[in-house]
């Protein structure tokens, strides 16, 4: 049991660094940069400005310098600065992780008592018209795309 335990715990964690590896480098590789978007945008920057923030915002660094700081920073609990909102993104998300929870609970508790219900009813009336119409809309249900529920 504990093995197992183990194991799922170092597979999560493997899976975790991939994904931050493949995030990290999907952001790399966007065309342009924050401190280009901003130059675009307010044609006052200077060349010297633009070099000063290059250097502020690390992106003169290398990548993979970049990317120890970027995970050093994610560990920490840093998620950076919202520009759109002038907030930090902890604060952001701290502030809509209350509906959030809401509305998951709901959606689990409905999806339970509903699952359940279903689940007996077609157990028990194996082989009806209702039990094929329940194991019709299971199907349909998982094989929707998720932004359409």
């Amino acid at each position: 049991m504990y093995r197992f335990l183990a194991r799922r715990v170092v597979q999560s964690l493997v899976v975790l660094a991939g994904l931050s590896v493949l995030l990290f480098t999907l952001l790399v590789l966007t065309p342009g940069d924050p401190v280009e978007i901003e130059a675009s945008v307010n044609p006052d920057l200077e060349p010297e400005d633009i070099v000063r923030l290059r250097a502020y915002y690390g992106l003169d660094d290398p990548v993979y310098v970049r990317y120890v700081k970027w995970v050093r920073t994610v560990i920490n609990g840093n998620l950076g600065f919202s520009r759109t909102y002038a907030q930090p993104v902890t604060k952001l998300i701290r502030q809509r992780l209350g509906n959030t929870l809401q509305l998951l609970s709901a959606a689990f508790l409905i999806a339970v008592v509903l699952g359940i219900t279903v689940g007996i009813y077609s157990a028990l009336h194996q082989y009806s018209v209702t039990d094929y119409g329940a194991t019709l809309l299971s199907f349909v249900g998982l094989a929707m795309p998720t932004f359409w529920q």
